[in-house]
């Protein structure tokens, strides 16, 4: 079943926000290997993969968002705000802020440019703080996300 599903990404349009981090490598060289035009965006400067274009830029710049989702058939939305847990307590908006942005700035130039598909990760955070982790599958928000950052992933759910 993966090899079909990685066989209708070839010679497409694809592109991987965070495409260095920890998700997006992997992304980037799944899709390199199935033979899409990959190209991967970050504020890093590392090449992941020689196959993929590395894109250095802000996706909290609505321009730059519309500018890097045209032409595409596919967007993976992996890109988050790295930082440690302690400082998502100290400084809330340091991760709210800037994931609300990148998050709404990207699904809208998707909207706009007729993306075919996006996409998106969540978080952890996104869900109420629990001794055991139990993923809520009904669409019960009355329990307050992790942290700041959760909230901005819970909204662009």
């Amino acid at each position: 079943m993966l090899e079909s599903i990685l066989e209708s990404f070839q010679s497409r349009n694809v592109l991987v926000t965070g495409g260095t981090g920890l998700i997006g490598r992997q992304i980037v060289r799944m899709l390199c290997e199935a033979g899409s035009r990959v190209k991967s965006v970050s504020l890093d400067r590392l090449t992941v993969h020689p196959a993929a274009e590395h894109i250095y830029g802000d996706l909290s710049e609505f321009g730059f968002c519309k500018t890097i989702t045209q032409d595409m058939d596919y967007v993976f939305h992996v890109a988050g705000v790295k930082g440690s847990f302690e400082v998502t307590k100290s400084k809330p908006a340091s991760f709210f802020v800037p994931l609300l942005m990148m998050n709404t700035n990207m699904l809208e130039a998707c909207r706009l440019n007729k993306v075919r598909k996006v996409v998106y990760t969540s978080s952890i955070g996104a869900y109420p703080n629990a001794e055991t982790f139990k993923e809520i599958l009904d669409d019960d928000y009355s329990h307050p996300p992790m942290d700041f950052a959760g909230w901005a992933k819970r909204m662009a759910e």
